[in-house]
């Protein structure tokens, strides 16, 4: 029987190709959706930066966290391996930032001591500073984009809440003996939108029943500050509520009721090549499949109204 080759069948090409692989080609999609709805530019308007954070707008450290998000990342540890990928850099228009400066963004969302909402005697949490009401004024403009896109006449609305569990030392002591934190989320059904959430300590009554987490990164907070966290589950019910809008708005009907997890599969992880000619990043997909995809999603997200 003839010995295996211990050479394997190819050799290295002498010439050198500046070009870029990515296996994340669909993750721009979700961005430039993000920004056509008006989602990028309330954000910017409404969400502060402190003066020593300097770099990229606050819209792009949203950005990159929706990109960490739909790219199946679930820390901001996550980011490292992104910001490796200079394809997707270059295909985004910036760099990424690192794991430590996206922490530094959500934690410079300050949550003020009072006034405070009780529930029983001793349980009590803080109302959103100025800085995550500002966030949720994107989320409202990113569904008033869809309902203008996809509009649903019928309104069902559903109470969610869970205890989170977090093993950091500053995460409150739960209810229900565990340590960590409750975030509660109103669901309109028939649109499979966020309308409202809180991110409240672990021992304030949920006063809900059904049970449903958000199916990215919510469940793993990425600090010991609440407000950190407050913030980071925020972004995830906003980055919930972009791949809704992205599904009724840009993909075929059968993408309808996809989860994260086929999104990913079928889009976002997309293998692609970026070459660089006359002045112009250009996109090449490898199968004619992803590429009509690429094609038919990035027209339909041209052509949605500005809101």
């Amino acid at each position: 029987m003839p010995e295996e080759p211990t050479r394997l069948p190819f050799e290295i090409d002498d010439a050198i190709d500046p070009s870029l692989v990515t296996g994340r080609a669909g993750v721009p999609l979700a961005i430039e959706l993000f920004r056509q709805l008006g989602v990028a530019a309330t954000i910017d308007a409404v969400v502060p930066i402190k003066q020593r954070q300097r770099g990229l707008r606050p819209s792009q450290r949203v950005e990159s966290l929706v990109a960490l998000w739909v790219a199946g990342g679930d820390r901001c540890q996550d980011l490292m391996t992104l910001r490796d990928d200079q394809a997707l850099a270059a295909l985004l228009g910036y760099a990424l930032p690192a794991a430590t400066t996206v922490r530094d963004f959500l934690e410079a969302f300050p949550v003020e001591t009072p006034p405070l909402w009780q529930t029983g005697p001793t349980a009590a949490g803080p109302h959103k500073a100025a800085p995550l009401a500002g966030r949720g004024r994107a989320n409202r403009t990113l569904v008033a984009g869809l309902q203008q896109g996809a509009p649903v006449a019928t309104a069902t609305l559903d109470g969610d809440a869970t205890v989170v569990e977090s093993h950091k030392e500053a995460a409150p002591v739960a209810y229900d003996g565990t340590r960590g934190y409750q975030p509660v989320i109103v669901l309109w059904a028939e649109q499979d939108v966020v309308l409202h959430d809180e991110f409240r300590d672990g021992h304030v009554p949920a006063g809900c029943s059904n049970v449903r987490a958000l199916e990215q990164a919510a469940a793993a907070p990425p600090s010991g500050k609440f407000e950190a966290n407050a913030a980071w589950f925020r972004l995830n019910a906003l980055t919930y509520n972009l791949l809704t809008a992205l599904k009724r708005l840009t993909l075929p009907g059968d993408f309808r009721t996809a989860r994260p997890k086929r999104l990913r599969f079928l889009l976002f992880n997309t293998v692609g090549k970026v070459v660089h000619h006359a002045r112009r990043a250009l996109l090449r997909l490898t199968e004619a499949v992803h590429h009509a995809l690429l094609i038919g999603v990035r027209q339909r997200i041209a052509a949605l109204a500005p809101t």
